[in-house]
């Protein structure tokens, strides 16, 4: 299979009218009274989310999230960080300071968390 690289610009192009104005009106974080939900972390040192640099949210920093030292329980995507076990199946990357790593999907395996209990809910594509 050939792979052809399509430009921003035509892409954007061909989406529709609603979709962009949902993609662009969506938030970079969702707070719960027991966790915050964002793509790839914190900036540890960025203070509250409402103060907190956008593109630390969207993208990470290099500190999050071994140094996020705040009260709220965080959880984040776009790290191909996961915990796997010793049969290769990966599990969220969960570490003591409340941080919650649930990119498995490279590894085909969709996951998601509840909370406040933190039960894990994964799926596998069949092949």
């Amino acid at each position: 299979m050939e792979t052809v690289r399509v430009g921003y610009e035509v892409f954007f192009d061909a989406v529709p009218a609603t979709h962009l104005a949902f993609f662009t009106g969506l938030k970079t974080y969702h707070e719960t009274d027991d966790v915050i939900c964002v793509h790839a972390g914190v900036d540890p040192r960025g203070g509250p989310m409402h103060l907190q640099d956008p593109e630390a949210l969207i993208w990470g920093t290099k500190s999050f999230p071994d140094d996020y030292r705040g009260e709220r329980s965080i959880v984040y995507g776009h790290w191909e960080n996961s915990a796997d076990d010793e049969a290769g199946w990966p599990w969220p990357r969960v570490l003591n300071n409340r941080t919650f790593g649930i990119d498995t999907i490279s590894q085909g395996v969709l996951t998601a968390m509840r909370f406040p209990d933190g039960k894990i809910f994964q799926s596998r594509k069949e092949v």
